[in-house]
């Protein structure tokens, strides 16, 4: 049997399972967030009837794709800094060049009014020690295109080196943010991992808040007052 995309063959051997089953195993872990096509070819046959296919089958899938797994500040978090630094941390290894092109953080007044405003951002990677110093989740590291990274082996039997930071970007605004402000970071669809073609299947947004002035928000009417003598307020 054969595995491919765009009539690339994918390596690997056929075995079976059973007299009705069949499993195609590569020779190569499937790169993530690519598309690929499988076929069967016409005239393939059983070995139990000796009947034979009068015509290719034919289909497709995808590897795992990039999904947001955290973020901070969480959505919909309030008295946020006005120099952020946001962790955005994913399920597959990213490259920052890659994804910059998909983030946008736009700017609004609290209750939503006037035109939202683009604020300028900086995207980066983090290292080891920030990794570390972040108290992030470590998740299973599913793929990374680095061939000394990952789990499991280098194929000499031994262990690879986990580096679960590449999971992870750092954003920051250009500019300071605005107090009394909200904001929405933004991820856009069809955002790519570091490795494969296909990036997320729909947009994410992280929207959050500055920390607000000092102010009265309310106070009670005088028609709410019990009549005393030695009520006053002040104008």
């Amino acid at each position: 049997g054969s595995c491919g995309m765009g009539g690339r063959g994918i390596g690997g051997r056929c075995r079976g399972r059973g007299t009705q089953g069949l499993t195609f195993e590569p020779e190569q872990p499937l790169p993530p967030a690519t598309e690929y096509s499988a076929v069967v070819a016409a005239g393939t046959k059983s070995k139990v009837s000796g009947e034979a296919l009068k015509e290719d089958v034919k289909w497709r899938f995808e590897t795992l794709r990039p999904t947001l797994r955290m973020s901070r500040p969480d959505n919909g978090q309030r008295w946020v800094v006005l120099n952020p630094s946001f962790l955005l941390q994913f399920n597959l290894g990213m490259a920052w060049d890659r994804a910059k092109p998909y983030i946008e953080l736009t700017e609004t007044g609290l209750d939503g009014t006037g035109k939202p405003e683009t604020v300028p951002l900086q995207v980066r990677g983090i290292n080891s020690t920030e990794f570390r110093d972040s108290n992030l989740h470590s998740y299973y590291y599913y793929y990374d295109d680095d061939e000394d990274a990952g789990d499991g082996n280098d194929g000499h039997g031994k262990p690879r080196k986990r580096r679960p930071e590449r999971m992870v970007l750092l954003v920051q605004p250009a500019r300071p943010l605005k107090p009394d402000h909200a904001y929405q970071l933004v991820l856009k669809q069809g955002m790519p991992a570091a490795a494969g073609t296909l990036g997320l299947v729909a947009g994410r947004r992280i929207g959050f808040e500055t920390w607000y002035t000092f102010s009265i928000t309310g106070y009670p009417r005088a028609s709410c007052l019990p009549p005393r003598e030695d009520f006053f307020s002040l104008q």
